[in-house]
């Protein structure tokens, strides 16, 4: 026995004989009895003392009898794992304790690992706590330990409840041999080890609880110190932590690291050079050998991979040097600083980054594709050198405003990502980045889409924890949003955006450590992203309802932002951008309040010290300070200079180069086509810029009429390409809001320019024909309001033109393709697979579209993209289609040849309501006539107010209905709107028609077809009639003359003329209702009493089956039915949205909703009419009203000729009677048409009512 052993065997013996563990409690007592456990077993490898072991065994068996918590704990850990690996060796005369016998099995193959571990722990705990060890003996017990330990993992299979604790211990032991040792490979099994624990460690087990802790520590001090593992697999398992809760000491490490991949990566060796030189530092600071060792090895790293030819090879070569000698110094070596042959393996790069110096990115660019061309695409480095030669380039072309560099960056990065089967998520947003950047560049909406998709399928961000990182990919992750809403006008992506800026600014001030008067960078950062969201308008055009309030924060904002801060310069052009548009809103109402903002944006423009780009300046002039597409500008003195723009390369410098075209209008014609032909500049400020040019052509002296409306018909072009057909409804209708009644302020000074120009000629001739004594010396009051010629016939086309563009496209793809299929059947399939697609559902467009890989996460977005392309792929196919013979005019506007041809059953006349005069547009077979009304807009616009005003009192329910005196003043006002209308609007269009008389019994009653804009929309022109008694106002009533529409005309309403062509274009065989396929929808009487018995008696009249009503109207049997019926009848509740114009719904029986949008998608094929007995089916929203989108609007685009519906709330009562009437004449056998059956049923109401227009002149006929 050796000495050691007879101490602790005297020890056991004392403890026996008294029966009590005293002897053996003490720190001394156990570390002898260690001692003589790594004594008994120097090595696995070494025959193990079994005589001494069976006394440590016994010895802490003692000492598990007398100490308490982790002690005894300990002490039977080591008395089980000493026993299992005698029980099996020592003779069975030789005792051994209790526990050990009856909890050991001697045939568990784990004995002899879990031995090993209590070997391993022995020496561990020695190394750890051994207070006067020299380092050399430190080192050796440690290498001992190490080898035990290595025995026990690999004896110790991961499933058994051992493992976890051997894993943790060889963790601790191989963190610990790196930083004695300097041995950065001890780091790395270290890192290894944690990361295959991670999926074994519970946090319900304390130990493996903290474990979760202790080895996310090594792993990130792992990934910075070594690069590996990544710092996206670090991110991933910091996210599986319980509450994704790290160390303090965790956290410092895991910024340190995050920064330094936030800091560009423009060529493999990048990060490790970088990361290199920052750990070297550090380690020569703290005089820690094994930090200098990872920078070594960083720096090897980065030689490896930087080409020799490479501008930064020399420097690193210096710097590794440098570390080697600094390396030899602190272990006292050195031998440490001759420099090995570096490893040639290329790294990974990562691209978390912005860009630093040009000159240092052009020469990474370089030297990245240097080493690009000498590797194949089969190799791993072939990926990432793409992906970090992309990454640079990206960063080279925003620093330049250049998008060649993106454009090759966008090249490589596709082929990265199109190469990797599970591309990673810093590859995917490398080239959402890069796309978004060419969107902006470019203005180009696709690359944004792109992007967007790209990011969609990505797993969401965490960023619940303020950390830089999550800061920087927040505020980078707007930009992608907020291009799809610059360029496509995508709300949603607009409240994306506004969304991510919030989190920004709430993650900020999470961060914020108050910094005194200046505010912490990040909150800076926040504040200024959030403010450039808050204020961009429709397309990046102003806001319209910016507030004093919003520009206050981006002046606060500015003011406080240091001259050096990264997004000074988005922060002032903000600033700028504010003032301007808060000075073009108000540039009518507080002109001096205009003057004052503009003047202060010019002044931070022309301040030397503005850290914003010329280009930017020009391009926020020419954006707000752009010509009024009515009359005058904000700054109006500025000089012109035409000048033959340089070539281009960005949407910035397009902008800039234009910028005194879009600034001056018409003066200099062949430089505003070429603006208005430049695809960088985008379509919606080109279309803007057309408009303005367009008015301004009109008021030159003298005016250029031609050129007035060439302008404008090259601006309803752009206006349509502001969004694709692929734009969700209420996108497109956003786009195109800024629009909204511009090309009827056009209109409008064509006709009033044209009347003028049209009296003076005939004056000048009168008064020649006067002088030389051949005629009167009088001038006819008419030339003062009507004319006619070719340029109204143009102008009439222009609006018609201008309006329903969504309309349009809806109608578009019910285009007749009879002829064309005739013709040309593999161009007419073209044409109906991509109106498919388009009108697709993202799941059903999956299936349509296969060849396009739609991916299985974020469809929405793919599809959204997708249809984009199809959009695109469908206007090449049109110009392919007029290109062939017969064809050169399919789904042309419409000609006013055209707009004739439909007049010929009676005339059809345009409401004009513009900026000042209104004008009605009066088209018949044999010329199209323009009449000035004799009512201003304003006046217009109050008279229709009034109206709703008025209705909506009369109709007023509960606690809101007006008292008696205001309901007998709200009847007035509205039968004296209608008077208004008579004598101001209808009574003038019908004289000037030559249909202003009354019809005697048995005549044919004379048509006319009603297309309002504007206010006009909500006037019931058709029931418009002199109250006045013995009214001789302009010959009212003179001769037995009528003094009403309805005594005069009947009445129709069509959204425009391409409207009534498709209404005319169905099939001849809907001539009659056919009772076996008519749906009839009814609320519940006790709901809307009177709708279910009409609608019975209507479903008699017809031979139709009963009303569907209850649980069994639902969306679904309703949609169905759609597509085989000849007539539908609905009797239920409807809601019109004012502000948004597809928001108007038919809220059916079941509880359930019919949108505007799914009935314009109903594809029936034998339809004849619609007839809807809901409230509001014909109201024209107050915003986009040149859209003219409703309920009963919908009906016609889905292929119903002819419907009946209702421009404010009716009453279901009286309703009841206005459907008797209607159906018994609409079902008759004289062959009574639907507009006439209406109009008698209404005269027939009006003549027992006629002191209640309310209850009878809602109900209109639209259609053919």
């Amino acid at each position: 026995m050796s000495e050691l052993h007879d101490v602790v065997a005297a020890r056991l013996i004392a403890a026996r004989e008294t029966e009590a563990p005293a002897a053996i409690i003490g720190d001394e007592a156990e570390a002898d009895a260690l001692a003589l456990l790594r004594e008994a077993a120097p090595s696995p490898y070494e025959a193990v003392d079994l005589g001494a072991l069976t006394t440590v065994c016994w010895t802490f068996w003692f000492r598990h009898l007398g100490t308490e918590g982790s002690e005894q704990r300990w002490a039977r850990e080591i008395m089980l794992c000493t026993g299992a690996f005698l029980i099996k060796r020592i003779p069975e005369n030789k005792p051994l304790p209790e526990p050990v016998r009856t909890s050991v099995d001697a045939a568990d193959p784990l004995n002899d690992a879990r031995f090993a571990f209590a070997a391993g722990s022995a020496y561990g705990k020695f190394v750890f706590e051994a207070p006067d060890l020299s380092e050399p003996d430190r080192l050796t017990a440690l290498d001992s330990a190490l080898t035990w330990s290595d025995v026990t993992v690999r004896s110790t299979p991961e499933a058994d409840q051992g493992f976890a604790a051997a894993a943790l211990q060889d963790v601790f032991l191989r963190v610990l041999h790196f930083r004695l040792a300097a041995d950065p490979d001890s780091l790395a099994d270290a890192a290894r080890m944690a990361v295959a624990l991670q999926s074994r460690l519970s946090p319900e087990v304390p130990r493996e609880a903290e474990g979760i802790q202790e080895t996310l520590h090594v792993m990130v001090n792992a990934a910075w110190l070594l690069g590996n593992p990544s710092l996206d697999e670090v991110n991933r398992f910091i996210d599986l932590a319980p509450g994704k809760r790290v160390l303090n000491e965790t956290e410092t490490v895991l910024r340190s690291l995050r920064e330094i991949h936030a800091e560009p990566a423009a060529w493999p060796g990048a990060l490790d050079a970088r990361a290199g030189e920052a750990i070297v530092r550090e380690g020569v600071r703290v005089h820690a050998a094994a930090l200098i060792a990872c920078g070594v090895r960083r720096l090897r790293t980065a030689l490896a991979d930087t080409p020799r030819d490479h501008p930064a090879h020399s420097t690193i070569t210096q710097q590794l040097g440098q570390a080697l000698t600094a390396l030899g110094r602190e272990c006292g070596d050195d031998a440490a600083a001759q420099e090995p042959d570096p490893v040639a393996t290329p790294r990974s790069v990562k691209d978390k980054a912005t860009a630093d110096g040009t000159s240092r990115l052009e020469s990474d660019i370089a030297g990245l594709r240097a080493l690009l061309g000498n590797t194949s695409e089969d190799q791993p480095a072939h990926t990432t050198t793409s992906e970090a030669l992309g990454t640079a380039l990206t960063a080279l072309g925003a620093k330049r405003n250049d998008p060649a560099p993106t454009d090759e960056a966008i090249g490589l990065l596709r082929h990265a990502h199109s190469r990797t089967p599970h591309p990673s998520e810093s590859l995917t947003r490398a080239l959402a980045n890069a796309l978004t950047e060419r969107a902006y560049s470019r203005a180009d909406p696709e690359a944004a889409r792109e992007a967007t998709t790209l990011l969609a399928g990505l797993a969401p961000a965490d960023t619940t924890a303020a950390t830089d990182q999550v800061l920087q990919a927040t505020a980078r992750e707007i930009f992608t949003p907020l291009a799809n809403y610059l360029f496509s006008h995508d709300v949603e992506q607009f409240e994306h955006a506004r969304e991510l800026a919030q989190r920004l600014k709430d993650l900020a001030s999470q961060q914020s450590t108050g910094a005194g008067e200046r505010m912490p960078l990040d909150e800076l950062l926040a504040d200024g992203m959030l403010n450039m969201v808050e204020t961009t308008g429709p397309g990046g055009t102003p806001l319209p309802d910016i507030s004093d309030a919003q520009v206050d924060q981006c002046r606060r904002t500015f003011a406080v932002c240091p001259a050096d801060h990264p997004f000074r310069s988005a922060i002032e052009a903000t600033l700028i951008r504010a003032l301007l548009q808060l000075a073009f809103k108000v540039r009518d109402t507080d002109p001096d309040h205009a003057a004052n903002l503009t003047a202060e944006a010019e002044e931070l423009i022309a301040d030397p010290a503005t850290t914003v780009p010329p280009e930017m300046a020009t391009f926020l002039r020419a954006t707000f300070i752009s010509p009024d597409p009515q009359f005058g500008r904000i700054i109006s003195d500025r000089p012109p200079a035409f000048v033959t723009p340089p070539e281009t390369k960005t949407t910035l410098e397009a902008v800039a180069a234009h910028s005194h075209t879009l600034l001056s209008g018409a003066a200099d014609p062949a430089s505003v086509r070429v603006a208005l032909r430049d695809p960088l500049v985008p379509a919606l400020m080109r279309a803007h810029a057309g408009i303005a040019a367009a008015a301004d052509a009109v008021v030159l002296d003298p005016p250029r009429i031609d050129m007035a409306l060439s302008f404008a018909e090259e601006a309803i072009e752009l206006m349509a390409q502001t969004t694709d057909r692929g734009s969700d409804q209420q996108s497109a209708e956003h786009g195109l809001t800024t629009f909204d009644g511009d090309i009827r302020t056009v209109v409008e000074l064509i006709l009033g320019q044209t009347l003028l120009l049209q009296g003076k000629r005939e004056l000048r001739n009168r008064m020649a024909a006067f002088q030389a004594g051949r005629g009167p010396d009088t001038v006819p009051a008419s030339l003062l309001y009507v004319h006619a010629g070719p340029d109204v016939d143009r102008a009439a086309a222009l609006l018609e033109r201008g309006r329903g563009l969504l309309l349009a496209r809806q109608m578009e793809a019910r285009a007749d393709l009879d002829e064309l299929r005739s013709a040309y059947p593999a161009l007419a399939r073209g044409f109906e697979q991509l109106a498919n697609q388009l009108a697709a559902e993202p799941d059903s467009l999956a299936e349509l579209r296969r060849h396009g890989n739609p991916p299985a996460t974020g469809r929405t977005e793919w599809a959204r993209r997708t249809k984009l392309h199809a959009s695109r792929e469908l206007d090449e196919l049109i110009e392919q289609i007029r290109a062939k013979p017969g064809c050169e005019d399919f789904l042309r506007p419409l000609s006013a040849e055209r707009l004739r041809d439909l007049a010929t059953d009676g005339p059809i006349v345009v409401l004009n309501h513009a900026t000042r005069h209104c004008h009605a547009l009066v088209v018949t077979a044999q010329a199209i006539t323009s009449l000035r009304l004799n009512a201003e807009s304003a006046e217009v616009t109050k008279m229709a107010q009034r109206l709703r005003d008025a209705v909506s009192a009369i109709n007023a329910h509960g606690p809101s209905r007006p008292s008696p005196a205001r309901l007998v003043a709200a009847g007035s006002a509205l039968r004296e709107t209608l008077s208004w209308a008579w004598h101001t609007v209808v009574r003038p269009v019908l004289s000037l028609a030559g249909i202003c008389e009354s019809i005697p019994n048995g005549t044919a009653w004379p048509r006319i077809w009603w297309v309002p804009t504007g206010p006009f929309n909500a006037l019931p022109l058709h029931a418009a009639e002199c109250t006045l008694p013995d009214c001789g106002l302009d010959g009212c009533g003179d001769t037995g003359g009528p003094r009403a529409a309805l005594d005069a005309v009947v009445s129709s309403y069509v959204p425009g003329f391409q409207t009534l062509a498709h209404a005319r274009t169905q099939p001849a065989t809907r001539s009659a209702p056919d009772g076996s396929r008519a749906l009839l929808v009814a609320a519940a009487e006790d709901d809307l009493p009177g709708v279910a018995a009409a609608a019975k008696f209507a479903a008699q009249r017809l031979g139709a089956q009963s009303p569907l009503t209850g649980a069994t109207a639902t969306r679904e049997a309703v949609l169905a039915s759609l597509a085989d019926v000849t007539w539908v009848h609905f009797g239920c509740h409807a809601t019109s949205n004012p502000t948004k114009p597809s928001g108007s719904l038919l809220h059916l029986p079941s509880g359930e909703r019919l949108s505007v949008l799914e009935i314009c998608r109903a594809r029936p094929r034998v339809a004849r009419l619609a007839y809807l007995a809901a409230c509001g089916t014909a109201r024209t929203s107050e915003r986009l009203t040149d859209e003219a989108i409703h309920i009963t609007s919908a009906f016609l685009i889905a292929g119903f000729p002819e419907a009946v519906g209702t421009l404010w709330e009716i009453d279901s009562t009286e309703s009841e009677h206005v459907t008797q009437g209607f159906y018994r004449r609409a079902t008759g056998n004289d062959g009574t048409t639907p507009a006439r059956a209406l109009h008698d049923t209404i005269r027939e109401i009006r003549h027992r009512h006629p002191n209640q227009p309310h209850t009878w002149a809602s109900y209109i006929h639209a259609g053919a």
